[in-house]
């Protein structure tokens, strides 16, 4: 914040509050680059990946309007931006923020001088500023001019010039944008759906990493101003992911991959699309601990931190350090060839792990991310993803029941499921618990390590999670966490509240009671559950012979593995499942049948037999009494 006192300027409006000289942005040694009289400011030295390096004042009013209207509102704009740059908050925003907030502004200012008023005037306006959010599409609109509007309020009417009737504005502002609310949020991509998408990400991987070798010398030649033939192998390669044998046959074979690269990143991490596109070159992270390798990512953020950016981690698997490996062997041959020094040790974001390469007609830019991911990524989804099924739909309501599903179009039966990135971030959260809701056995496999990792770094208490995710009210870990209790409530609600079996054990013949099932506040009431489930009143997570309820960590030790003192004692947190018993026991069966023909005074097959005996006798004493 400035903190110099910005006053009405004599001769001029009442609303002038900065002059055409005053210094608007610094480059990063602190010289002056821009000033508030320019066309355009250069935001460069506030940039994240460099997305947006100018703010651009023009194409904000009609063909129609006066001069006098016309540049009176170009003023009022520039001074709102300065004011949300410099007085508003502590440091400069990013300027991808910045950018996103003149154009709400530019739009807002359109609408206002088809009115023929400046914006100012339409902003201290109660009616135009309902119209404008009244028009169709405008929800996520109201919220961000509700954001901009309380800024400055909260500066006030002497520094800004302008009076904002926020104590009108307030209410309705925030109504307009919860009409969006319900339907806005990412839906959870539907198990079937997500389990094919991730096969098919780790196929498609393996497709171009047996094609890197290939790839990146034919790169390392056209970087050397040679002009290699393309390989049979990557056109096909091309084909494979949806491309055309064209004369960027190479370009569009190298951005596939790098967006499936991002797209196995995101799956297996939580982080944001714009987090995975500005990750730096050397981002991955390997520690060795007890003989098992555990990966990291680490980059940065800016999401609610004022657009500033902030170091960020986050744990992986195996899968997505692959990823990022093939990422390097592609964006090393473009750093390589500039002669860009050092990138390989890269991690302040001056070298991108997803640079532009200087393919095709964009130039190479070693701290700026690729523009055209976007349209990549949409011919993935055309090409992978499958179309809904009853089943998805049944599953969908399941994890959000008072959604009208059937209401929007793009979730019809039939219709291809309609993906975006930000899935990703919601399915893992959801799906990356041991709470038993994925019972896909190939989901369950490819979610198995990052299941592992999370549990152990971002579990409420862990080292780990004090010792950074708790400074960082963002990040994936957060989600995940407040995500674990309605993964537990999905499970328990299937396989043990709405089970098709008859279930037994303690906490099964609780729920069971008429007791409980006649309470309204019982566990067979949603709303109830979800809330003991968030208060760690009540947990749940798989086992082999059912679940557990118990919200404390289990006392068994490691060998029983089975929880074989809970079958036998009938534990009160206690689910038996009694298909999953009947399996146990059989797998036992075929266990004790093999030790006995190898040896059968062996020690071995002494403990698997009374093993064995001991889920035959919980069966007859827990299960027959009670069905007979």
């Amino acid at each position: 914040m400035n903190n110099t006192l910005i006053a009405p300027i004599a001769d001029r409006p009442d609303w002038y509050r900065v002059e055409d000289d005053t210094v608007v942005t610094r480059d990063t040694a602190g010289n002056t680059v821009s000033l508030f009289g320019d066309d355009a400011w250069d935001v460069r030295a506030y940039a994240v990946g460099l997305r947006w390096t100018h703010i651009n004042f023009r194409g904000h009013v009609p063909d129609d309007v006066s001069r006098a209207l016309s540049e009176a509102t170009t003023r009022q704009w520039k001074q709102i931006m300065y004011f949300l740059m410099h007085e508003a908050t502590d440091t400069v925003p990013a300027s991808n923020t910045l950018q996103t907030r003149s154009i709400y502004l530019r739009e807002f200012t359109f609408f206002a001088a088809a009115r023929q008023l400046t914006l100012y005037e339409g902003l201290s306006n109660v009616v135009v500023v309902l119209d404008y959010v009244a028009q169709a599409g405008m929800e996520t609109k109201a919220q961000r001019l509700h954001s901009i509007l309380v800024k400055l309020h909260r500066l006030g009417v002497g520094t800004t010039g302008l009076r904002v009737p926020l104590a009108q504005l307030h209410k309705p502002l925030l109504e307009r944008y919860a009409q969006r609310a319900g339907s806005s949020q990412h839906p959870v991509i539907p198990t079937r759906i997500y389990q094919h998408f991730l096969s098919t990400c780790e196929h498609d991987l393996s497709v171009a990493e047996g094609v890197a070798d290939m790839l990146s010398d034919y790169l390392a030649r056209l970087y050397a101003d040679e002009s290699p033939v393309v390989p049979a192998e990557l056109v096909r390669t091309t084909t494979h992911f949806g491309g055309e044998d064209s004369p960027y046959v190479v370009s569009s074979l190298v951005a596939s991959i790098r967006a499936l690269c991002q797209l196995v990143i995101l799956s297996f991490t939580g982080m944001r699309a714009m987090e995975a596109e500005n990750l730096p070159y050397d981002c991955l992270n390997e520690t060795r601990l007890d003989g098992v390798t555990h990966y990291a990512i680490e980059g940065i953020t800016t999401k609610l931190s004022g657009g500033r950016p902030r170091r960020a981690c986050w744990v992986t698997s195996p899968l997505a350090a692959r990823a990022i490996r093939l990422a390097q062997r592609l964006s090393g041959e473009a750093h390589r060839a500039h002669s860009a020094q050092g990138y390989a040790e890269s991690t302040d974001g001056s070298h991108l792990l997803f640079c532009r390469m200087g393919l095709r007609r964009e130039g190479y830019v070693a701290n700026r991310a690729a523009n055209n991911v976007h349209d990549d990524i949409e011919a993935f989804r055309e090409r992978v993803f499958p179309t809904i099924t009853v089943e998805d739909i049944a599953e969908l309501k399941r994890v959000d029941m008072h959604r009208a599903w059937e209401d929007e179009p793009k979730y019809a039966l039939g219709q291809q499921w309609p993906f975006t990135r930000h899935q990703l971030r919601r399915a893992l959260a959801l799906y990356a618990h041991r709470s038993g809701l994925v019972t896909l056995p190939t989901l369950k496999r490819q979610l198995q390590h990052i299941t592992q990792e999370m549990t152990m770094y971002y579990a409420r208490g862990s080292a780990f999670a004090k010792g950074f995710i708790d400074t960082d009210k963002t990040h994936f870990a957060k989600e995940w966490v407040e995500t674990q209790g309605l993964s537990e409530y999905l499970a328990y609600a299937e396989q043990v509240l709405f089970s098709d079996e008859r279930l037994f054990g303690g906490h099964a013949a609780w729920t069971q009671s008429r007791t409980v099932q006649a309470s309204p506040v019982s566990v067979y009431s949603r709303e109830q559950t979800l809330r003991m489930f968030g208060k760690g009143e009540l947990a749940y997570r798989e086992t082999v012979l059912g679940g557990c309820a118990s919200v404390e960590p289990c006392k068994s030790t490691a060998l029983d593995w089975m929880r074989l003192d809970c079958l036998e004692s009938n534990c009160r947190n206690l689910v038996v499942v009694p298909s999953k018993l009947q399996r146990v026991i059989k797998a036992q069966q075929v266990t004790v049948a093999k030790l006995r023909a190898i040896d059968k005074a062996s020690v071995e097959y002494r403990i698997e037999a009374q093993t064995l005996q001991r889920l035959l006798d919980a069966q007859e004493k827990s299960i027959k009494p009670e069905a007979a």
